[in-house]
């Protein structure tokens, strides 16, 4: 526990004032100053088998005091960092001064691995690298030469100006932020550890009931979408809270020659639409799941293509096709597609994941049947 400011100087008189009293030597040079203390902060949650994703920091605010630190823990496979942007002017190149306008670069180590040591200074640039809970192997989407964690610390030191510092996840941009506020050494705490974790667990429950709910306005959003022969399967949602990680359509009900149309919602969460092996289907191993390939694109900047086929001059595997990267708004805004509309060209059951989510289980299954011709009898 720990003593008030004011609470300890009153002590510290006391103790002079009855040292003087008896004519003993003053004591109040042996009053202790207060332990530092750890603090825990949860990075993100999720459903048991990752279908519903939040975005959140729990708690997204904490108080703490000088010469205290704070460890972050994954508490969910969807990845996310803890990043604390430097504030310097001009911006070294060593560092983010600002959320990187593109989203979120696994290719850049300033973005995917830990930078800026262990002690905060208030200013300099911070990073966790990519938390997560999933094991690490070869089907996960992330490069070998990107470490992954599971936990960050980060101590505030006494020498640290008190004040408000704000931090962010790089993968989810504005829609993920926490602060920390940090008063001087001896402030008395707004809440303990327990309290914080008690009303983490409430946000939580809030946060996947919310997912759940989006769950539910997805699939009544699909139904409206699609028709007979042109079925619509939407790619994930999100909403301010939480993210639904899989494909919510009919895909068990397509037949041959039917425009199967991969749409996705979410504008801040890219997901890909992949037949065939995202690390070879490329035809020129290895390959990079975030590009497109065995697509043609429209003049709206959406995707297109004939599958099992080859488009757009490709020479690789029919069965290997890939939207790259996706985003849930207009492509001339993204410069990325936003839909991929599919044309079966043959019966049979095909598997497609998305490359970035498929280790949580973001993956689905075109059940693909013969068209079935009506014959018209004509009364003569």
């Amino acid at each position: 526990m720990r003593i008030r400011t004011t609470t300890r100087r009153a002590i510290g008189v006391l103790a002079c004032g009855l040292a003087a009293g008896l004519g003993l030597p003053s004591v109040s040079a042996a009053v202790a100053a207060p332990a530092a203390q750890t603090w825990h902060v949860e990075v993100g949650a999720q459903t048991p088998h990752g279908s519903i994703q939040t975005m959140g920091f729990y708690p997204s605010q904490i108080t703490i005091d000088q010469g205290d630190s704070i460890t972050w823990t994954a508490n969910s496979e969807e990845p996310h960092t803890v990043t604390f942007l430097s504030t310097a002017n001009p911006c070294p190149t060593t560092a983010l001064c600002a959320l990187p306008p593109t989203g979120f670069d696994l290719g850049s180590p300033l973005q995917s691995t830990p930078q800026g040591g262990a002690s905060y200074d208030g200013t300099s640039y911070y990073n966790s690298g990519v938390m997560t809970t999933a094991a690490g192997g070869p089907g996960l989407p992330f490069p070998p030469t990107v470490p992954l964690v599971t936990s960050y610390t980060l101590s505030f030191p006494d020498t640290l100006a008190a004040g408000t510092y704000t931090y962010y996840c790089l993968v989810h941009g504005q829609d993920m932020a926490g602060t920390v506020v940090v008063q001087p050494a001896g402030s008395a705490y707004p809440a303990t550890q327990e309290q914080i974790d008690a009303s983490n667990a409430q946000q939580i429950s809030t946060d996947l009931a919310s997912g759940a709910a989006l769950r539910t306005q997805t699939r009544r959003q699909d139904r409206k979408l699609s028709t007979g022969h042109h079925p619509v399967i939407l790619v994930g949602a999100m909403n301010e809270r939480a993210m639904l990680m899989r494909f919510v359509g009919p895909a068990d009900k397509v037949n041959v020659g039917d425009k199967v149309t991969f749409l996705v919602t979410s504008m801040d969460e890219p997901h890909t639409v992949t037949f065939g092996d995202p690390g070879a289907g490329c035809g020129t191993a290895p390959c990079n799941p975030e590009q497109p390939w065995n697509v043609a694109t429209t003049k709206h900047g959406n995707l297109k293509a004939r599958y099992p086929a080859r488009n757009g001059g490709f020479t690789g595997t029919r069965t290997s096709l890939n939207s790259g990267i996706m985003l849930g708004l207009p492509p001339a805004v993204t410069h990325v597609p936003r839909s991929l509309t599919v044309t079966f060209t043959k019966a049979g059951h095909y598997g497609y994941i998305c490359a970035l989510h498929a280790y949580f289980g973001m993956v689905g299954e075109a059940n693909v049947h013969p068209r079935h011709h009506k014959h018209h009898h004509h009364r003569r």
